[in-house]
């Protein structure tokens, strides 16, 4: 579980909320992405954020996997908005912090 205070994460709720007009609610739901992060935030020395695009429906590995073509758009304007905050030294200071853990 990563740092929520930390400014990589409060941009990705910001984004989040920004997209989908609503705050996200943080729900740990996943394979092996825990192995994965920590690897690869020791490797890097930098925090990693994984940003779903699906839904828990989506049968995602599973026979008949799919995913939504809104949630596709919507994931990936979720990335160009973090990506343009990240890009902005003033959005770090403004990007609220807080969000609720389901």
């Amino acid at each position: 579980v990563g740092d929520l205070q930390k400014p990589i994460f409060c941009l990705a709720l910001q984004a989040l909320r920004l997209v989908w007009g609503q705050q996200p609610q943080l729900v740990r739901e996943g394979g092996s992405y825990g192995g994965v992060t920590t690897f690869l935030e020791d490797i890097l020395a930098a925090p990693a954020v994984h940003l779903p695009l699906g839904q828990a429906s989506d049968n995602a590995h599973l026979p008949n996997e799919r995913i939504r073509v809104h949630n596709l758009v919507q994931g990936q304007q979720v990335i160009e908005r973090l990506l343009g905050l990240l890009g902005d030294p003033a959005s770090e200071e403004a990007a609220p912090c807080h969000a609720p853990r389901a």
